[in-house]
C-alpha cells in the first residue's frame, strides 16, 4: 500500500506494516507519524485487499490528523513473467488543531512576552474556528506494472480535493484549506545475486527511484537496497526542488516472518544537521508461511515483503 493502492496483496498470506517516523526533533518534535497496515492477496478473485491507519502530528500535536482507508487491488497476467495490477483506495480522516497553543503576535507584549507578570497569557483578539476538527473523505489511485526483474508504478492520492479549512474568514479572503492532488512516480530493479533456502534468505541489490509532485512542491529521491542474506542496508539521497534535502542510511535484518529496519535522514538543506535529522522505524511481519498457499515467487518486490 503506502503510496499507491496497487501494492496492495503482495503476499498470499497477512502482510502487517508497523511504522514510525521522527522528523526534525530538534524543532521541538516538528512532525511524528504512527502507522499501521494490513494486506493480502486471494488467489481465487486475483485480488488483494489491504487496510491503513495513520496518524500524524505536526508542531509538537498543535496540528494532528488521523486517517483509515482501505484499498483494493486486482492483478492481471498480459504474459509469461509479466504482471499489471490496478488499485483504487478510499479513506475517512480526522484533522484536529489545538488553537489554544497558539500565540499570537497581538498576545505578546515587546517587553516581557506573552506572559503576564501574575503568569497568564495575554489575551489576542483573533477569533477562534467554531470547530477545531475536520472530517474529510480521500481516495486515490494507481497502477503496478512488474516482472522478475523491475517494476514501475504511478499513482494519485487525494483525487477528490477536500477542503480543511478552519476559519471562514480565511475563505472569505480567497484562502482554501484544499488538500492538492499528489502525483507519485517510483520503479525499481532487483538483481538477484544468491537464490536462497530454507536456511537463508535471498541476497540481492535493489536500485529504486521515487518522484512525487504535489501543487508546487516536487520531490525526487533515490538510491539502493541491498540484501545479504539475513541482513539489509541501503543508501539514498532526497532532493527537494532545488534544493538538497538529505542523505539517508538504512540497516536492518530479516528472520523468517520478522523484519526490522532503521533509518536515519541527515539533514544536507539549510535546516542543517541541528534540526536532528529524521528517525525512522519499520517492521514488517509476514505469516505467509502459516498458510498452505505459499508461493515461490517470481517478481522483484521483495523490498516490499
Amino acid at each position: 500500500m503506502g503510496i499507491n493502492p496497487a501494492f496492495a496483496g503482495n503476499t498470499s498470506g497477512p502482510l502487517f506494516h508497523i511504522n514510525y517516523r521522527n522528523q526534525w526533533p530538534g524543532f521541538d518534535n516538528a512532525y511524528s507519524t504512527y502507522s499501521m497496515s494490513y494486506s493480502q492477496y486471494f488467489s481465487p478473485i486475483n485480488s488483494g485487499l489491504g487496510i491503513q491507519i495513520l496518524h500524524d502530528q505536526a508542531g509538537d500535536g498543535i496540528l494532528q490528523t488521523t486517517n483509515i482507508k482501505m484499498a483494493y487491488s486486482y492483478r492481471l497476467k498480459i504474459r509469461d513473467g509479466y504482471f499489471i495490477k490496478g488499485g483504487i483506495e478510499a479513506g475517512y480522516g480526522r484533522v484536529f488543531l489545538d488553537w489554544n497553543r497558539f500565540t499570537f503576535g497581538d498576545a505578546i507584549d515587546p517587553r516581557i512576552g506573552p506572559i503576564s507578570p501574575g503568569g497568564t497569557p495575554f489575551p489576542t483578539d483573533e477569533v477562534a474556528p467554531e470547530q477545531n476538527n475536520r472530517n474529510y473523505f480521500d481516495v486515490g489511485a494507481g497502477f503496478l506494472i512488474y516482472n522478475k526483474d523491475y517494476y514501475v508504478e504511478v499513482s494519485l492520492q487525494h483525487m477528490n480535493t477536500a477542503n480543511l479549512t478552519f476559519l471562514k474568514k480565511s475563505e472569505e479572503l480567497g484562502a482554501t484549506g484544499i488538500v492538492p492532488m499528489r502525483f507519485n512516480f517510483s520503479g525499481g530493479y532487483q538483481y538477484l545475486y544468491k537464490k536462497g533456502n530454507k536456511k537463508k534468505e535471498d541476497s540481492f541489490l535493489s536500485p529504486n527511484v521515487l518522484y512525487t509532485r504535489q501543487a508546487g512542491f516536487s520531490q525526487l529521491t533515490g538510491g539502493v537496497n541491498i540484501n545479504y542474506d539475513k541482513f539489509i542496508t541501503g543508501l539514498w539521497y532526497r532532493h527537494a526542488g532545488n534544493n538538497a534535502d538529505a542523505v539517508i542510511a538504512l540497516v536492518g535484518f530479516k528472520k523468517d516472518y520478522f523484519k526490522f529496519c532503521y533509518s536515519f535522514d541527515y539533514t544536507v538543506s539549510d535546516l542543517s544537521i541541528r534540526s536532528g535529522g529524521s528517525h525512522e522505524a519499520g517492521i514488517v511481519i509476514n505469516l505467509e508461511q502459516f498458510f498452505p498457499e505459499k508461493q515461490n515467487y517470481n517478481d522483484c518486490l521483495s523490498i516490499f515483503r
